[in-house]
């Protein structure tokens, strides 16, 4: 049996993934509760801002 080391990433480009995916997701919710809004209102608009900027 061999003792291969396998390379692991770096912490910080670990942190920037789920930086990343934590801020897709959201972007994601944002997104399908802005659908669930009525068009026009200032809720949506506003969530809809802060969707566009996440994105």
């Amino acid at each position: 049996m061999s003792s291969e080391v396998t390379p692991a990433y770096a912490p910080l480009l670990r942190r920037i993934h789920w930086a990343t995916a934590v801020l897709f997701i959201v972007a994601m919710l944002i997104g399908f509760y802005c659908g669930l809004q009525p068009p026009g209102t200032s809720p949506r608009r506003e969530l809809l801002e802060v969707h566009k900027s996440l994105g």
